[in-house]
């Protein structure tokens, strides 16, 4: 499922675990999630995906609902779970 991936995604970025990365997790809660993991997690989740990011979307996907939507709308082809 694409949140399940994202989770991973952002996860790993942070080293934490995936159970440390809830399904509504937010950059706000996780003292990890700084502003230079937040570009690495943006680089990661292009990559993934093929898609480009602008730099409003960089600075205001701040969550794993966020990214989910921000894959689903840019990357139709990618997982809908």
């Amino acid at each position: 499922m694409l949140v399940d991936d994202i989770r991973r995604i952002i996860a790993e970025t942070l080293e934490l675990s995936v159970e440390e990365v809830p399904a509504d997790a937010e950059a706000s809660r996780i003292e990890k999630w700084d502003s230079l993991a937040q570009i690495n997690i943006c680089m990661t989740v292009q990559g993934t995906y093929g898609i480009d990011m602008s730099v409003e979307e960089i600075t205001d996907t701040l969550s794993v609902p966020g990214f989910v939507e921000l894959v689903r709308r840019k990357a139709p082809a990618a997982q809908a779970g």
